[in-house]
């Protein structure tokens, strides 16, 4: 048999070969990985596939139920999680999520009792513990609010996101001392976290210590005014702007005073850099090169 006739059978075998069936188990790993990569978009599209494939598995009703939410989609997120918890009532994790849907949509009460069913199933469930006290918050139940994020931390130490927001619940509280030390706790943790360096600037300003205060907050250095670079695909700021603004009233998860974000009388999207535009990419490559021209010219300081 010469190379001609080798090449051809070669041909003739991966022709009639049928191609392999990818497992429940493969589509679902591959679906997480879109998730987890902020390909929310993707990952619920493999999620539908996977849903209507398999219409009364848990798991991927409830990450599908998860996508939905990511895609500010609400009512169909409710849909799919109450789906989930009529198959599987005992899913803590879907009692969490369904509580975290109507806790987006301000039903208070109804999260609360959410969480409180996912912490009864499960009952070191830190994140559970954390939005119960985001929901005891909302209805000025602060004092329990404490309690929730003090169980989070126990079960998990390491949750900066309970932490900062137990200290933001103490300086409601008036109680500027504990609001900064547990700000310190959480950014022994994430020294870049935003909210921690928030809310201990806020507690600094009531104890009046103006020098620890305007290491943070010290705008004649740290604030400088920029004009970006107009992309070389438009011909004015002006269309650049036009063009960017529509892109931006146009997105997918543009909300109107979504919770916990200080949008007030406004709407505000979520990361329009996970999938990006045109428009969308230029704005960031303009915006970087702001960035670090302004990180190179910041005069260094070790003790920052």
């Amino acid at each position: 048999m010469n190379r001609a006739e080798r090449r051809r059978l070669d041909k003739e075998r991966r022709k009639n070969k049928a191609p392999q069936a990818i497992s429940y188990d493969d589509l679902l790993q591959q679906a997480m990985q879109l998730l987890q990569a902020g390909r929310i978009s993707q990952a619920d599209k493999l999620f539908t596939k996977l849903v209507a494939s398999f219409p009364n598995d848990p798991t991927s009703l409830h990450f599908l139920g998860i996508t939905k939410y990511q895609l500010c989609l609400y009512s169909e997120a409710l849909k799919v999680l109450d789906k989930v918890l009529q198959v599987a009532p005992s899913y803590a994790e879907a009692h969490n999520s369904l509580g975290i849907v109507h806790l987006e949509q301000r039903s208070y009460e109804v999260a609360l009792e959410c969480f409180k069913k996912a912490i009864e199933l499960k009952p070191d469930y830190a994140n559970a513990y954390t939005n119960l006290g985001s929901a005891l918050k909302e209805l000025d139940k602060m004092s329990d609010a404490v309690s929730a994020f003090e169980a989070a931390l126990k079960y998990n130490p390491k949750s900066t996101e309970a932490a900062y927001n137990l200290a933001a619940t103490y300086l409601i509280l008036d109680d500027a001392d504990k609001a900064l030390d547990i700000s310190n706790q959480c950014l022994a943790l994430e020294p870049y976290c935003q909210n921690a360096n928030a809310y201990k600037a806020m507690a600094l300003s009531r104890l009046k210590q103006k020098a620890e205060w305007r290491k943070l907050y010290n705008y004649d250095e740290m604030i400088q005014k920029v004009y970006l670079e107009v992309p070389s695909e438009f011909d004015s700021i002006e269309s650049f702007n036009d063009k960017l603004e529509q892109e931006i009233r146009n997105h997918p998860t543009l909300t109107w005073e979504p919770l916990e974000r200080v949008t007030h009388g406004g709407a505000v999207t979520k990361d329009i850099l996970l999938q990006p535009s045109k428009v969308i990419i230029a704005f960031e490559k303009s915006l970087r090169n702001a960035i670090n021209h302004r990180i190179k010219n910041v005069r260094h300081d070790p003790k920052h």
